[in-house]
């Protein structure tokens, strides 16, 4: 369905080509230029840059020799960084991992795009199996709907928890097996900010094993960032047998806070799937950076238990923070089962209590329909934050969340205390204007 952010007037006509993400960050990043929007739509990490990774690259372009080129490497990356890797995570996740499983790939999203490429490639025609709400990248949308996947979602927006065993089941009854080409698990989830944790994997494993035929795509971006504990993987506790049918996908980009450097990899022991992923990555990107491997490889190489506390530690308290001011405000999730979030730096606020605003004159202005007045849906709420309150805040309906639904993102990665302070104000003025508006209401009544 086309409407909403899809047919608004981007700014100075940039390009038209773009997900309905991007186009959300274009117009927040034009307003910003007018006056101060405070940016939480993607997920921008601002803990310090992890050190391994400058002393890395400092350490690479001191060895290379100026006096020669820098020619191209491997399509699947170095083999030398690729044995290194693999026995970061043998370490790290306690079973055997092979260098030939292992591929750098140019940032997490490519990654996806290419585990995407080879669902497509193999079980075209096949259902694919992921939580709803969902990355949306994991639908397999890029922009033609030609290529997207049929989803069999289970249903997790009605509650926000995380994917169980017995809601798995739910779904995959009365499916025939065969129609089932793969599972996409998103853990911690992104962006409902949950894990899935030891016990629920081993009672989901058996239901996976039933699918022999299927694919596992174990999208682990967020693995550095769960509080208090330490993230238990599906790869660690799944047997040889179901491992050879995951493709798991790692990321420096939240975790290390090295978006700009595009660091990731997928790991698969099948060679059938890894020969694919090679085939969609050298086709657009030739092969990841020499220097973000090898930055990349020396950072996993290091990291251990304590680098992942001490980067709880830095996110735990932001998120509390706005778990706490939206509670205060009256924008906490209105579900019963709802909890604190236990990773990464998001939380879903409610904001449903917009809705009939009237739009300020400047949104009504690019939305190419002269008919939109009010807020009607959820991509009209967050539009009418950012241009009412210049808040940037994800619309959840890109995510798989209802179109009438009042869930919105917010990204907790605040770089000073004035942030959570302006963003503490903001709400209370937010709060202060739907009770002055729920007034004149009853005033008028």
């Amino acid at each position: 369905m086309i409407n909403f952010i899809d047919k608004v007037k981007l700014p100075n006509g940039q390009i038209e080509k773009l997900d309905r993400l991007e186009k959300l960050y274009l117009i927040a990043k034009e307003l910003h230029k007018k006056s101060a929007v405070q940016f939480a739509i993607f997920g921008k990490p601002s803990a310090p840059v992890y050190q391994p990774i400058i002393d890395a690259k400092i350490r690479y372009w001191q060895s290379i020799d100026n006096q020669r080129p820098i020619v191209y490497g491997e399509l699947q990356g170095e083999e030398a960084y690729r044995e290194r890797m693999a026995k970061a995570l043998t370490r790290q996740y306690q079973v055997p991992v092979e260098t030939s499983s292992v591929t750098f790939t140019s940032g997490g999203r490519i990654a996806i795009q290419a585990a995407s490429y080879l669902i497509r490639s193999l079980f075209k025609d096949k259902m694919v199996v992921t939580t709803n709400l969902y990355y949306p990248d994991h639908t397999g949308i890029s922009y033609s709907s030609d290529n997207a996947h049929s989803l069999l979602l289970v249903d997790v927006e009605s509650d926000m928890s995380a994917l169980t065993a017995e809601k798995l089941t739910e779904t995959l009854n009365g499916i025939d097996r065969d129609k089932i080409g793969a599972f996409i698990f998103c853990d911690p989830n992104n962006p409902m900010g949950n894990v899935v944790g030891k016990q629920q994997w081993q009672k989901i494993i058996p239901i996976l094993e039933q699918y022999p035929n299927s694919v596992i795509l174990l999208d682990e971006a967020y693995a550095e960032m769960v509080f208090d504990k330490l993230h238990v993987s599906l790869y660690s506790l799944a047997s040889e047998q179901l491992r050879k049918r995951i493709i798991l996908l790692r990321s420096g980009t939240k975790g290390f806070s090295a978006s700009g450097e595009r660091m990731a990899i997928l790991v698969t022991a099948n060679s059938e799937f890894n020969n694919k992923i090679v085939e969609y990555h050298a086709a657009n990107l030739v092969h990841a950076p020499k220097s973000a491997q090898y930055a990349y490889t020396c950072a996993m190489e290091q990291f251990c238990e304590q680098g992942q506390l001490k980067l709880a530690a830095f996110y735990k308290p932001m998120v509390r923070q706005v778990e706490t001011l939206l509670k205060e405000t009256g924008f906490a999730v209105k579900q019963a089962n709802y909890v604190e979030r236990q990773a990464t730096f998001y939380v879903m606020a409610d904001f449903s209590g917009f809705y009939g605003a009237t739009l300020p004159q400047a949104l009504r202005d690019i939305y190419v329909s002269e008919n939109k007045i009010v807020v009607e849906n959820n991509v009209d709420l967050a539009m009418y934050l950012l241009f009412k309150y210049r808040l940037a805040l994800m619309p959840m309906y890109f995510f798989g969340a209802k179109l009438d639904s009042g869930l919105l993102r917010i990204t907790c990665s605040f770089e000073s205390q004035s942030e959570v302070t302006h963003l503490s104000n903001v709400l209370h003025d937010m709060q202060a204007d739907i009770e002055s508006a729920s007034m004149n209401t009853v005033m008028h009544s």
